[in-house]
C-alpha cells in the first residue's frame, strides 16, 4: 500500500491488488493440478506453483486496473519490489511443508529438511531461491525509489532475470524436470525477453 500510495494510487489500487493475490491462489493451485496431472491430494494450499500464480494475477490485474482506471506502469512499478519479497517469504513455507526440496547432498553446505517424505541432509533449494528472490526484488524497489518512468519495463525485467535464475535452481532439487530441454529453452527465452527489456527502458528513459 505504501508504494502504491507513492505512486499516487488510492484505495482501488488496493482493491486490484488484493483480487489479484485471489486469482493469483487460484492460478497457483490450477498449475499445480495440471502439472501432477490430476494426481493430487491433500489441503488445497499445500500443492502451489508459483508460475500459476503470476499468471492468474496477471488476468485480474489487467481488467481491473482499467476498470478502476489505474496506470498500468503505476501499478506494476509497485507491484514487482512486492510480487518477490512475498515471494522470498513463501519460500520458507515450501521448506516447512516439505515441497520443491533439494537434492539429498553430503557437503557441509547442505541442511536437514524433509522432501515430505523423507528427512535427509539437502542442498538449500527453498532457501537459495528466497535469496535470488530477495536480491530481484531489492533491484525492483532501487528502480521504483529512483523513480523509474518505466514501471512495465521493471516488472518484465524483474520476471525475466528471475526466470533465468531460476533454471539453474530448479536443478538443484531432488524431483526431475518432465522435458530434459525445459532449463535451456526456458533460460533461451528469459535472456531474450531481458535483453529486449533493457533495450526498450533504456529508449524509454533518454526519450
Amino acid at each position: 500500500m505504501v508504494l502504491l500510495a507513492r505512486q499516487g494510487v488510492g484505495a482501488g489500487g488496493l482493491a486490484v491488488a488484493v483480487a489479484a493475490c485471489l486469482a493469483g491462489a487460484i492460478g497457483a493451485r490450477v498449475w499445480y493440478v495440471m502439472l501432477q496431472r490430476g494426481k493430487v491430494s491433500g489441503l488445497p494450499v499445500r500443492g502451489l506453483a508459483i508460475q500459476g500464480f503470476i499468471a492468474g494475477a496477471a488476468l485480474a490485474v489487467l481488467p481491473g486496473l482499467l476498470l478502476a482506471r489505474i496506470p498500468v506502469g503505476a501499478f506494476s512499478g509497485a507491484a514487482a519490489p512486492a510480487l518477490f519479497f512475498a515471494m522470498a517469504i513463501g519460500r520458507q513455507g515450501c521448506f516447512l511443508a516439505g515441497c520443491c526440496a533439494g537434492r539429498p547432498t553430503a557437503s557441509r553446505w547442505g541442511i536437514w529438511s524433509s522432501d515430505g517424505r523423507v528427512g535427509a541432509r539437502r542442498v538449500p533449494a527453498q532457501h537459495l531461491e528466497a535469496l535470488a528472490c530477495l536480491l530481484t526484488g531489492t533491484g525492483a524497489l532501487a528502480a521504483f525509489l529512483a523513480g523509474h518512468s518505466a514501471g512495465v519495463a521493471v516488472l518484465a525485467g524483474a520476471l525475466a532475470a528471475w526466470t533465468l535464475v531460476r533454471q539453474g535452481l530448479l536443478a538443484l532439487r531432488a524431483e526431475p524436470r518432465r522435458w530434459h530441454l525445459a532449463a535451456p529453452v526456458t533460460a533461451a527465452a528469459a535472456t531474450a525477453a531481458l535483453i529486449a527489456d533493457i533495450i526498450i527502458a533504456s529508449g524509454l528513459i533518454a526519450a
